[in-house]
């Protein structure tokens, strides 16, 4: 899917405030609310936004400690991969699991009450495994950085490289007639006057809704999860 820099507005505004209402997206990234609502649909169906969550405070809920173990395995047999892949996805404790290159073949980020806590998941979910060859464990003494929003600024470079601005769209699926056509303000599609260009070869729909100069990008925020492909 190819993001314009409205869609790119939208995705750093839902990674900010993820429940927000279509009228304020819509108004804090220049947009009326039926394009606004239909780009957010857009990306949902493109997989980009997979899904809203709430963000929970780990420490407030009893679980200080985060555990970072590297796993190597007996062997990376079928089986054994298997086995241990299906005993991690069963554990809620494991936060994340990263397949690895180099000397251990997992990453694991495990979150426990204590040091207790994690001793009995070491000896309960991991060691107790017969695949399990070796584990060693680091632990966290402080979060730096912790954040779940991912950098756009990539996108948007590529966004302006292509002349994909505010004031253009992008192509979706022609109408009917295989002409090219401008949603307008009367359609709740932007600021632009709606035309008809039959002379335009190309069978693509645009939608063309333009910034207001004096808004600027928001920054970017979290609790969104977001997948740029």
């Amino acid at each position: 899917m190819d993001l314009d820099q409205a869609d790119l507005r939208i995705l750093g505004e839902l990674q900010n405030a993820a429940r927000m209402t279509i009228a304020e997206l819509a108004k804090r990234v220049a947009l009326t609310p039926t394009p606004c609502a239909r780009r957010v649909q857009q990306l949902e169906d493109a997989g980009v936004i997979t899904s809203y969550v709430a963000l929970l405070d780990q420490v407030r809920l009893g679980l200080p400690v985060d555990a970072f173990v590297e796993v190597r395995l007996t062997r990376e047999g079928k089986a054994e991969v298997a086995e241990f892949e299906a005993r991690v996805h069963e554990s809620p404790e494991v936060m994340q699991c990263w397949a690895m290159s180099g000397e251990y073949d997992y990453l694991l980020r495990v979150v426990a009450a204590d040091l207790d806590g994690y001793n009995r998941f070491l000896r309960n979910e991991l060691l107790s495994l017969g695949c399990v060859d070796h584990v060693q464990t680091g632990f966290s003494l402080q979060r730096v950085v912790d954040r779940t929003a991912l950098p756009l600024r990539h996108l948007d470079r590529r966004s302006r490289g292509s002349g994909q601005g505010p004031s253009h769209g992008r192509p979706l699926t022609a109408g009917a007639g295989g002409r090219n056509r401008r949603l307008s303000r009367s359609e709740g599609a932007g600021p632009r006057g709606i035309t008809d260009s039959s002379d335009v070869a190309s069978e693509s729909r645009q939608y063309n809704e333009s910034r207001p100069r004096d808004v600027r990008p928001s920054p970017l925020g979290v609790e969104v999860v977001v997948s740029v492909a």
